[in-house]
């Protein structure tokens, strides 16, 4: 059995998230920038009576985006091999 891979389409790791800062181009709203270095990747903008903890939370789940598709593919991999141990015992 062969494992899937992700599409590595996606704009390598690692991603960091800013702290909330207000925004110089919409005063009075706050938003976090999701980057790769300079690049802005992602923006987060806090909703209508949300909170600076729910735009940290949100930016950071993300952030992290590029180490979970590689945990996923781990993972895969790791269920791949142990399907082909099973199948060869239950063979035997």
């Amino acid at each position: 059995m062969t494992a899937a891979r992700l599409p590595a389409r996606h704009t390598p790791g690692p991603w960091t998230a800013n702290d909330a800062m207000t925004s110089t181009q919409h005063p009075g709203h706050r938003v976090i920038y999701v980057r790769r270095g300079s690049n802005i990747l992602a923006q987060i903008w806090r909703p209508e009576g949300g909170t600076d903890d729910a735009m940290k939370a949100n930016a950071a789940l993300i952030a992290s985006a590029p180490a979970m598709a590689a945990e996923l593919v781990a993972l895969r991999e790791a269920n791949a091999a142990l399907v082909a141990a099973l199948e060869l015992t239950l063979s035997h």
